[in-house]
């Protein structure tokens, strides 16, 4: 009897222990770690390519008040392409960083419009040359830009994987001017002169853009620019065949400034591991 009682208990016992058990809330599993934010320090390199628009500011002074000389410009357009390399830091969201980039261009634009020489002694100014005078003797002029390059500090902000950023530093470039004259020696008679004067023009940039990272080492990037390449070094008339060489030099000047949209990618080698962000 008392072992039956006994064994009734103990079934009885254990029955409400796994009814109480199955009151008890279930054990949740712990939370997922939070996901890793993108790190954009390191040294990378890549390439761009894009457009460009420019303008040549021509101008010109002399020391005799005749003939009448005066400015204009001419605006040309091309393709630009190169390749870049810089480092980032990276200190929260903020991203500094240091970034030099050298394109070759096809920028260049030929006009009738040049400052008119001492021998024609009339100033013309036909429609779309400004104050310049177009020769009657087809006086022309090329400027073109086959390189250019810069050195610049970026600044940035980092959304995770997307970095919106500012630029600006050094801007140089290669300006070359080519004259072409033609002298009338007689009614039937003509002498070609095509002197050409290449300078290196120095400069500031200043643009922006936006850049996508891919993947860790993987990115895309859009950015505009504009470049002034500084102030102009002046060409002596007397070095142009068709200007009287005795006469009064006129300076003649040409500055350059372009426009310039970049689509480019690039490849980071020191890359960080991704930093976890906070909860």
């Amino acid at each position: 009897m008392n072992r039956q009682f006994a064994l009734s208990a103990m079934a009885l016992l254990g029955f409400a222990g796994a009814a109480g058990a199955a009151d008890l809330p279930a054990k949740k599993p712990p939370p997922p770690p939070p996901p890793p934010v993108f790190a954009w320090d390191g040294f990378y390199l890549g390439g761009q390519i894009g457009g460009g628009w420019a303008r040549d500011n021509v101008s010109s002074s002399s020391p005799v008040t005749l003939p009448i000389i005066g400015d204009g410009s001419v605006s040309d357009s091309g393709i630009i392409g190169g390749a870049h390399a810089g480092y980032n830091w990276q200190f929260g969201h903020l991203v500094y960083g240091l970034e030099g980039d050298f394109e070759g261009t096809n920028l260049s634009k030929s006009s009738n419009c040049l400052v008119q020489s001492m021998v024609t002694g009339v100033s013309v100014t036909p429609g779309g040359c400004g104050q310049i005078a177009n020769l009657a003797s087809g006086d022309s002029f090329r400027t073109a830009v086959p390189w250019q390059g810069s050195a610049r500090a970026r600044f940035g902000y980092a959304f995770d994987n997307v970095l919106l950023y500012g630029t600006g530093g050094l801007a140089i470039a290669g300006v070359e001017t080519r004259y072409t004259e033609l002298v009338s020696l007689l009614p039937v008679i003509a002498t070609r002169a095509e002197p050409t004067f290449n300078r290196t023009a120095v400069g500031f940039t200043l643009g922006g853009g936006v850049e996508y990272a891919i993947n860790a080492n993987w990115s895309v990037r859009a950015e505009y620019r504009f470049s002034d390449f500084g102030k102009p070094k002046s060409i002596d008339s007397n070095q142009l065949t068709n200007f009287a060489p005795a006469s009064p030099a006129i300076k003649i000047y040409h500055s350059v400034e372009e426009n310039a949209v970049l689509f480019g990618i690039s490849y980071r080698f020191d890359t960080s591991p991704p930093t976890i962000a906070a909860r």
